[in-house]
């Protein structure tokens, strides 16, 4: 039980990281009033979109087989 719960933290975990990442750049691109491309921009956001899915999909995954 208890190296499950751990094994569960630590995926999250490291799925938090590159969210966050990608928040941090974004933010610190506005602030500063850089000049973004469309382009970057729907990238920054398909990622991190793509993380949050990762994120959902790990968490449902590891509840269903705690169940």
């Amino acid at each position: 039980m208890n190296e499950k719960l751990k094994k569960f933290f630590s995926n999250i975990g490291f799925f938090h990281i590159v969210p966050v990442l990608y928040l941090a750049m974004i933010a610190i691109l506005t602030y500063k009033e850089v000049e973004i491309d469309d382009f970057y921009f729907v990238i920054f956001y398909f990622l991190l979109l793509m993380q949050i899915i990762v994120i959902g999909f790990t968490v449902w995954k590891s509840n269903f087989k705690q169940t």
